[in-house]
């Protein structure tokens, strides 16, 4: 009979323990989906829709390329913890480590990645204004909801609009201008 109890007993042990791990999961993933994208299903969209349903259209280049940078950075941040497991002074459940550190380092990649290639893009047009939004904030902004441009530039009384999608300043419609460019900008421009 005491056979059966300790064996009723260790199953009720892994089962707890695999529910507590697994709460941890899903707590790791959503408090750093909330930190970085704004909500808990916004890094699902970010992965399937390459972007462009989590408010950065990126190139799928940017998007696999950070993907990949995170699960490198994740595998060898959970193997660390396996392996210092016994020196550090709480145990860290390895799948909670492993979420938060490649939703964190994608996310950190490709704004990186993104914001350098738009700033290259911004020298390259040698803009006379230029004001722009951080990738953060796009990137936890609901595209349906959009009302900021990521990024706007004149030249020469020329507006530009940056697109993620494309990674370049595109050519902005003068009567869209209004909607988009900062009033001292559109006041100093007669064709606008």
């Amino acid at each position: 009979m005491s056979s059966t109890l300790e064996k009723f007993g260790s199953a009720t042990g892994i089962v707890f323990g695999r529910l507590y791990r697994t709460l941890l999961f899903v707590i790791a993933y959503s408090v750093t989906s909330f930190l970085i994208f704004g909500n808990l299903h916004r890094p699902i969209f970010f992965v399937l829709s390459l972007g462009m349903d989590a408010g950065v259209p990126l190139p799928g280049w940017i998007v696999w390329g950070s993907i990949i940078i995170g699960f490198a950075a994740a595998y060898a941040a959970a193997e660390f913890i396996k392996q210092k497991e016994k020196f550090l002074p709480i145990k860290l459940p390895v799948a909670a480590v492993f979420v938060t550190v490649l939703m964190g380092v994608s996310a950190l990649t490709a704004g990186a990645l993104a914001t350098a290639l738009r700033y290259k893009a911004i020298n390259t047009l040698n803009a006379d204004k230029v004001s722009v939004r951080s990738f953060q904030k796009s990137l936890r902004t609901d595209p349906g909801h959009q009302t900021f441009p990521h990024a706007v530039a004149i030249k020469d009384c020329e507006p530009f609009i940056w697109s993620y999608t494309t990674m370049s300043f595109h050519p902005l419609k003068p009567n869209a201008s209004k909607s988009v460019l900062p009033q001292s900008w559109i006041d100093g421009c007669e064709n606008l």
